[in-house]
């Protein structure tokens, strides 16, 4: 499995948390103040603010094998730090931030320089849910 330097995780990890809970957000809004059925669109947004949530974490455990952890303790500090709310920005910052390991480790080679078609593709995931949610509030 690829190891995720800083920039990776940020990009496939950091970007999808953050609209994740930008869609749970927009559908907690249309819940409780949106017009007379737009609640039905509110599976569609918990649905795909799930999925961006595992994409998070299949970061997290690429990223984490970039630290030299193995996935069960990636995966372990996401589950204890989501149920201590705050905790949860931490740990994901920590992800982030902190440098990897320069060679190579027991997961593979550092991995490369992010292409062109990657930073066009992380664009492409991050607007692509907003479409969705609209148009999901908009037609059901």
């Amino acid at each position: 499995m690829l190891r995720y330097s800083r920039v990776r995780f940020f990009v496939f990890g950091v970007m999808p948390m953050l609209n994740a809970i930008g869609l749970l957000l927009f559908g907690l809004g249309l819940a409780t103040n949106g017009s007379s059925g737009t609640e039905r669109a509110v599976p569609f947004l918990l649905v795909l603010a799930g999925g961006l949530l595992l994409a998070t974490c299949v970061a997290a455990v690429r990223r984490g094998r970039d630290l030299g952890w193995k996935a069960v303790a990636s995966l372990a500090g996401l589950a204890i730090s989501m149920g201590l709310g705050p905790m949860f920005f931490l740990f994901v910052g920590y992800l982030a931030l902190a440098p990897g390991n320069a060679g190579e480790n027991r997961f593979g080679s550092v991995s490369p320089p992010i292409s062109a078609t990657a930073w066009v593709w992380s664009v492409v995931a991050s607007v692509v849910p907003w479409f969705a949610a609209v148009t999901a509030a908009r037609v059901m």
